[in-house]
């Protein structure tokens, strides 16, 4: 059902998240909410100590609205996945949808989807979105040195992308992922 998720109007840098997912799970479906003055709307995670598999999450028909934090730069994302470095196990996260949302940013924002630190990652499809003013990047794939990590499958498609970092583009750092596509995209004012 439908969920309204509006966090306090003052952040800091403590972290306030929206949903949460940690550890193994097939088939979850993130649909017709409403995030809001949140730093994280959306957080999957593999903080624990072994392979976890997470499968098939479709996150569809959300507005996810000032995600991040106000008045300190590049903390918070509205769609964040990562592991941790405290373990040695990596994680998988495949089947990924992100279709039909609406990503705005409070101005102090690293991405509105933001992969990081290590995994593998497989068959993301994100299309279809508005992305607004997200300071690195609407996608931000970030590898932490030392760590194994490696992105295979992602389609970016039919997405508006407007005053994003990076001019627009998806930002990685360490990593270069096989089989990135980005088409029939557009960079026009969503008119907000």
């Amino acid at each position: 059902f439908p969920v309204t998720i509006i966090g306090p109007a003052t952040r800091d840098t403590a972290s306030s998240i929206g949903l949460e997912f940690e550890g193994d799970y097939l088939g979850i479906t993130v649909s017709n909410n409403y995030f809001r003055n949140t730093n994280f709307g959306l957080v999957s995670s593999a903080n624990i100590n072994r392979a976890c598999v997470m499968d098939s999450l479709a996150v569809f028909k959300n507005t996810f609205d000032e995600i991040g934090t106000p008045n300190t730069r590049y903390v918070g994302g509205a769609i964040n996945i990562a592991a941790t470095t405290t373990y040695t196990a990596v994680p998988q996260w495949r089947r990924v949808f992100i279709d039909n949302n609406t990503f705005k940013s409070s101005g102090f924002t690293v991405a509105a989807i933001w992969l990081q630190v290590k995994g593998y990652y497989d068959d993301f499809k994100i299309r279809n979105n508005v992305f607004y003013d997200y300071d690195y990047s609407y996608l931000y794939i970030e590898r932490t040195n030392g760590q194994t990590m490696a992105v295979d499958s992602i389609l970016l498609s039919n997405n508006c992308y407007y005053s994003n970092g990076n001019n627009n583009n998806p930002k990685l750092v360490n990593i270069t992922p096989t089989n990135l596509t980005n088409s029939n995209n557009i960079t026009t004012d969503p008119l907000f």
